[in-house]
């Protein structure tokens, strides 16, 4: 465990959420970021769907009453841009999808 503490991210904040969705599509883009395949990652992701906001792009459920579950992609965008927050004050980052 990396310490105690714990952060709120509301997913529902727009601002927020399209700042970690855009560093996170750019990570991926420029090959800083990756996974291992994990099927249920990649599930989520392929399910996520763009959308436009007044503060850019986030990622979301093609419906609100869509069954396609998004959760791992979501908490893939947070834990991202949680550990860039970390990596740009000394710390490092390691992934592992487990």
């Amino acid at each position: 465990m990396h310490g105690s503490v714990v952060v709120d991210f509301p997913t529902a904040e727009r601002r927020r959420s399209a700042t970690a969705c855009d560093r996170f599509r750019v990570a991926v883009l420029e090959g800083d970021l990756s996974h291992d395949g994990d099927p249920v990652l990649a599930r989520h992701v392929g399910h996520a769907v763009a959308k436009e906001t007044p503060f850019g792009t986030i990622i979301g459920k093609e419906h609100p009453d869509s069954p396609r579950k998004i959760d791992a992609a979501v908490a893939a965008v947070v834990a991202f841009k949680r550990a860039a927050w970390h990596a740009a004050r000394g710390g490092e980052i390691v992934w592992a999808v487990v």
